[in-house]
């Protein structure tokens, strides 16, 4: 492992050691400003006060939380290696601030290649100029952390990824377990992939690595998440959360049955409802290979709080022509409810079977589509495992974080007054679920069948802006 990062492995795993005493030891949070200012030109905090925005931005381990599973040490000696630190690190950032200041300074002339945003996808769909950003999504895709092979020029992971649970120095047991099975998945259809996977021993050090994670009640610090250790680094560095493997096939047509979708415009105006074999046998088939194959999938949650689920985002990978053109074709094949409503994002998750799903949110966008891929035969309860809509919507004056991640404690006020009123649609695959994605839904309990094949895979598509309280059309037309 190259000096400089082991050096940053270093710094890293001190601080956590800082923080650690700072939660029972208040007095030396002077220190900790200490340490702070001395590192924040550095590390370009957003807000130099602000400990926890450091933390979770650039400690993935204890990734919006506020501790970390440390081995066990006692007080004492907690409290003087925090003071040793504290004082090494004020003798010693001035150095690194005037470094860090001319790198600033050297970077500054270089051009940035700025992230496909979800303004630009839907300035794209608005022009039907979906050649222009399969482009602007592929170059910028190109040039990042994601691809395998070296970090030397390429841009670094943003923030709002790794805050999303999409960073490269932390995971999951289930995350991990995700990983090895996608990959033993592509290596028996692909000879190249399992070529470069054998030279590599790369399914073997994922497996290492997963064995080295304790059980979730020894992570209830961190809520089931693990940061890497200098081991696991050495192990997987180089290959996890990386584009191995992303196809990009020329997409079939046509992608939907027509009639599937004669009367679905009228259908929206009665609330949230399914279309049933929605896609053609061609065009599930291929959107369903992609999303088996194409190791995009770089978010893991946290298991104890949000269940285990990976998941895949549309400027982070999963690009594919097929997946944008069926997002156009949605939008022709509903013109009265999308047409005035271009793609505002994609995403697509698959979960394990032994959590939950998702809890009650709602989603930035004026209409959702739900789009179901793994085969009936796999969902264990035919009667579940589909989505729950209720009737109640935030108020017009709610903010993205008191709706999302206050999450249930908002909704539950909100949803009590309705009397939990809702819509609930079964699992079917090829069905897709359209309703107003302002209201309030959830994933509903599910039972699927252990295997790679059979987890269960949501792909997602919002269209257009939220229209919330007195902006969207009311919960009693439901």
């Amino acid at each position: 492992m190259p000096l400089a990062r082991r050096l940053q492995l270093l710094r890293t795993r001190l601080f956590l050691a800082v923080r650690a005493a700072f939660v029972s030891n208040q007095v030396l949070f002077a220190f900790a400003g200490i340490f702070l200012r001395a590192h924040d030109s550095v590390l370009q905090l957003p807000d130099s006060s602000c400990t926890k925005t450091w933390c979770c931005l650039h400690l993935p381990a204890i990734w919006a939380h506020d501790s970390v599973e440390l081995p066990d040490r006692s007080s004492n000696a907690m409290i003087r290696k925090t003071l040793l630190v504290a004082c090494f690190a004020s003798a010693t950032g001035s150095g690194w601030v005037r470094r860090a200041h001319k790198r600033k300074q050297r970077n500054a002339t270089r051009p940035q290649l700025q992230p496909v945003t979800s303004e630009d996808v839907s300035r794209y769909f608005a022009r039907n100029d979906l050649d222009g950003l399969c482009a602007a999504l592929r170059d910028h895709f190109s040039r990042t952390a994601r691809q395998p092979g070296p970090l030397d020029g390429k841009l670094p992971l943003r923030d709002a990824l790794v805050a999303k649970g999409a960073g490269a120095h932390y995971s999951s047991a289930y995350k991990l377990q995700h990983d090895v099975e996608q990959l033993q998945y592509v290596a028996a259809r692909n000879a190249s992939i399992a070529a470069y996977l054998n030279e590599h021993a790369v399914i073997e050090r994922f497996q290492r690595v997963r064995r080295r994670i304790p059980p979730l009640d020894q992570l209830q610090r961190t809520n089931g998440l693990w940061a890497f250790r200098p081991e696991d680094t050495a192990d997987i560095g180089d290959f996890y959360n990386r584009a191995i493997h992303v196809p990009d096939p020329q997409p079939v047509t046509p992608m939907l049955n027509a009639k599937s979708f004669a009367d679905a415009d009228a259908r929206y105006r009665a609330g949230p409802f399914a279309i049933d074999d929605a896609l053609t046998p061609a065009a599930l088939d291929q959107i369903r290979s992609l999303l088996l194959e194409s190791t995009v999938f770089f978010e893991t949650k946290m298991p104890a709080v949000f269940g285990g689920y990976v998941g895949a985002i549309v400027e982070d990978g999963l690009h594919a022509r097929a997946l944008l053109e069926l997002a156009d074709a949605l939008r022709r094949a509903m013109p009265e409810t999308l047409g005035d409503h271009p793609l505002a994002y994609l995403w697509c998750y698959k979960y394990d079977s032994q959590y939950e799903g998702i809890s009650v949110h709602a989603d930035e966008a004026a209409v959702n589509l739900n789009i179901w891929l793994t085969p009936d035969d796999a969902n264990l309860d035919p009667a579940s495992g589909g989505l729950v809509v209720y009737t109640a919507k935030p108020p017009a004056t709610a903010t993205a974080e008191e709706y999302n991640q206050r999450g249930a404690e908002f909704a539950d006020e909100l949803l009590r007054s309705t009397d939990y009123e809702n819509v609930t649609i079964p699992y079917r695959q090829n069905r897709i679920v359209v309703f107003d994605s302002a209201l309030y839904h959830k994933t509903d309990s599910f039972r699927f069948r252990e295997g790679y094949e059979n987890r269960r895979i949501n792909l997602t598509l919002l269209f257009g802006k939220m229209r919330r309280g007195h902006d969207a059309p009311a919960a009693g037309e439901l």
